[in-house]
């Protein structure tokens, strides 16, 4: 049986935690006497890894092994805890990630865990993903390389609300510049898309930046479906809503892709230096991420009102750089 493809772990990684596991253990897993156990510990927690990785019905495991669905059932539940601590070691910590980030471009994400929808949990519904689960954030550095994984919350929480006064805005607080989706416009320190205002279309340069933000903005994206490789992170989670969080530590620690490292790029240390990436300077903070209107250029100010429909006089122009860094986004000077 090819346990990598199962567990996720290859036989190296298996072996360490099948070591980590046993010094657990309150009591040998093989007692030499009396009535053995249904499985080995390394096939029960190829089991357990892989029900965490793949999120097959007990049945099916108790299928594959042959054994009874208790059984497999039995070993999930105290084996999964166990795993949580062992991968303890493996799962990125606050500190580390706060080194990791510091004076380096971060890249911020939320995403979705989804479960079933328990009757009286209101508040894991998310009105964004249209169903049930806990949420959290990821910080990744340029490369994609998870640097931090939140703690889950109920899904009913906004990124924002995810962000404010938790341990992610500490370490993003750190970093030279952090780049995040339209989900953290409002902040002073994460630089956004800019958002379609209400009664006109997005300017060609406003299009740009959104385009270029997006391009940096890709490697957290490739880092949260790696993380959802793990299946029971993906698809709904169907065991008690209370051992989720054990689930959820146990998949993190597992994941050969939430490593705890350093990054490799290194810019000036304040907030507009992730703009400076982009060649363009930091933009005062908005509605929708856009400048006040006396902070505008005259010439964007201007190019702006010609873009301005009949009738909407009154319409908010759109926010942007200087004319200078705006032609090197779009490749002409309108004039």
């Amino acid at each position: 049986m090819r346990s990598e493809r199962i567990s996720g772990l290859d036989e190296e990684q298996l072996d360490e935690l099948e070591y980590r596991v046993a010094g657990l253990l309150e009591k040998p897993w093989d007692k030499g006497a009396g009535r053995p156990r249904e499985l080995t510990l390394r096939e029960a927690l190829v089991v357990t890894c892989g029900y965490l990785r793949q999120n097959i019905i007990e049945d099916v495991w108790a299928d594959i092994f042959d054994v009874d669905q208790s059984t497999i059932s039995r070993y999930i539940t105290l084996l999964t805890p166990l795993v949580e601590n062992a991968t303890e070691e493996d799962r990125p910590t606050e500190e580390d990630a706060a080194e990791a980030t510091r004076d380096a471009i971060a890249l911020v994400d939320g995403t979705l865990w989804p479960c079933w929808s328990w009757d009286g949990e209101d508040e894991l519904w998310a009105g964004k993903y249209k169903t049930t689960g806990h949420g959290s954030l990821i910080v990744t550095n340029l490369q994609g390389r998870i640097t931090f994984v939140s703690e889950p919350v109920t899904g009913n929480r906004h990124d924002m609300a995810k962000l404010k006064g938790s341990v992610v805005e500490e370490i993003l607080k750190k970093a030279g510049g952090v780049f995040g989706d339209k989900g953290f416009i409002g902040t002073d320190y994460i630089t956004t898309p800019i958002r379609k205002p209400k009664y006109r279309k997005l300017l060609q340069w406003e299009r740009e930046w959104n385009k270029q933000v997006s391009s940096f903005r890709a490697p957290v994206e490739r880092a949260v479906a790696n993380l959802k490789t793990w299946r029971t992170l993906f698809t709904d989670y169907r065991r008690p809503l209370k051992t989720f969080k054990s689930s959820f530590r146990a998949a993190i620690g597992g994941d050969g892709g939430a490593r705890r490292g350093g990054v490799s790029r290194h810019v000036p240390r304040h907030a507009g230096d992730a703009r400076a990436v982009l060649g363009i300077p930091a933009q005062r903070g908005g509605r929708d991420g856009e400048r006040g209107r006396a902070g505008i250029p005259a010439g964007v100010r201007a190019a702006g009102s010609e873009r301005r429909s009949a009738g909407r006089g009154a319409c908010a122009m759109g926010a942007g750089p200087p004319m200078n860094a705006r032609a090197r986004l779009t490749g002409y000077n309108r004039r």
